[in-house]
């Protein structure tokens, strides 16, 4: 991933398999990749990522609901462990569409384990990786995970470690952040002091990161305030977002994810082949500032409409939200 430089915060921004582990170990346990079975129910198929701390993600199939899931597979000791289990107990009570589900948590035979609905769709380091996308879709993207975490927050749930990794959209348009609650235990970027206002704020900006890369392309540092802003790279970029970027990096950015909804309603329906069509992956207006390349209950949910937003076709049809 193209970077603007060196991020103040890294353990926030670096997936556990790259840059390590909350969790003690670093042993093989149950739960590595010669396991086969979990709980006499989810058959594990292939490693998908796996880190010296012992913690592995798996494909699997649920035997009894016969569908295809994944699975965290981590040791079932450990100093972090149970927080991990914690985070994902309480994000499975979030329950949103755009939110990756969360369908079992346990222990078993010497490994911890959080099942889920596998991953689809490509992420926005993966969207962003020839460059900005168009901005209205930029604008859409950052919207439908803001909502998603608007409705996390409602429910006491922080994500607290955004990352472009993180958010997904499908194939059928569906925007989908993974991570809710356990990766800021596995990275070890917890809320320092506890506050909800800290932890939604901090949630908040790393929206707006997420919006300045897919607006340029490029990942941003963390509050800096020497950032370009993204009209000086890409002069397409709607004025309202430029401010919101430039606001943000200076510190008076949103307060709030309920807050960055009101600045960026009103937004279109996420379309899929404007990610791939004509218009993505621009080159900035300038390269000079790129100093690295990186590998790299429904209800509940709040809507377009609900902050006076135009909502898109599919809300104006009454389509209701699926539960992930």
């Amino acid at each position: 991933m193209r970077t603007l430089g060196d991020d103040v915060r890294p353990a926030a921004d670096h997936l556990a398999g790259e840059g390590g582990t909350a969790l003690d170990g670093g042993k093989e346990h149950a739960g590595s990749t010669t396991r086969k079975m979990l709980d006499d129910r989810y058959e594990l198929g292939p490693s998908l990522s796996a880190t010296v701390g012992g913690v592995e993600r798996r494909r699997a199939h649920d035997t009894i609901l016969a569908r295809d899931v994944e699975a965290l597979v981590l040791p079932a000791v450990g100093s972090g462990v149970a927080d991990v289990l914690d985070a994902a107990r309480r994000a499975a009570l979030v329950e949103d569409h755009r939110l990756l589900a969360v369908h079992d948590v346990g222990t078993d035979a010497g490994s911890a384990f959080v099942v889920t609905d596998v991953v689809t769709g490509r992420d926005l380091t993966e969207l962003t990786v020839d460059g900005a996308l168009p901005p209205e879709q930029a604008r859409a993207i950052v919207g439908e995970a803001t909502s998603a975490m608007e409705s996390a927050r409602r429910h006491g749930v922080h994500h607290l470690a955004l990352r472009p990794e993180c958010v997904h959209v499908t194939a059928d348009g569906q925007v989908v952040v993974t991570g809710l609650g356990t990766d800021a235990v596995l990275l070890g970027a917890g809320d320092p002091d506890g506050s909800p206002l800290t932890a939604t704020r901090r949630d908040a900006t790393d929206l707006v990161r997420l919006l300045y890369l897919a607006l340029t392309g490029l990942w941003p540092d963390l509050d800096d305030e020497n950032a370009p802003p993204p009209r000086a790279l890409v002069p397409e970029v709607p004025g309202d977002l430029d401010a919101l970027c430039t606001r943000t990096f200076a510190g008076d950015g949103p307060r709030s994810t309920g807050e960055l909804i009101r600045l960026l309603a009103p937004w279109p329906d996420v379309d899929p082949a404007a990610l791939t069509g004509p218009g993505t992956g621009r080159p900035t207006a300038t390269e000079e500032h790129l100093v690295a390349d990186e590998p790299t209950p429904a209800t509940d949910e709040p809507t377009r409409s609900e902050t006076g937003g135009a909502a898109g076709p599919a809300a104006a049809a009454g389509a209701a939200a699926g539960a992930a």
